[in-house]
């Protein structure tokens, strides 16, 4: 009973940690982003544009989410990051 009500704890602390945490969605997309050092920039530069709104539109746990395609809202937010971050960044 003890291990149960540890786990429990320890996965509501996890929880907790990645749906607040900025720095942990940001780690782990651009991890899915960045495929050299030089994708960085454009990847730093589209979560910070999308962020804020799939944040606020799907929850704080979106970049976790493997269904993130079928939200119309991620789409809008990808079409308002390449507004936002200037092309420059392409090769």
């Amino acid at each position: 009973m003890l291990i149960v009500i540890r786990n429990i704890v320890i996965l509501a602390v996890l929880a907790l940690l990645l749906s607040r945490c900025s720095y942990v969605r940001q780690n782990y997309f651009l991890s899915l982003c960045s495929k050299s050092e030089s994708d960085d920039v454009i990847c730093k530069c589209t979560f910070k544009a999308i962020d804020p709104i799939l944040s606020d539109q799907i929850g704080k746990t979106w970049v976790f989410r493997p269904d993130l395609g079928k939200y119309p809202q991620f789409y809008e937010a990808l079409s308002n990051s390449e507004r936002q971050c200037p092309t420059g960044y392409y090769r």
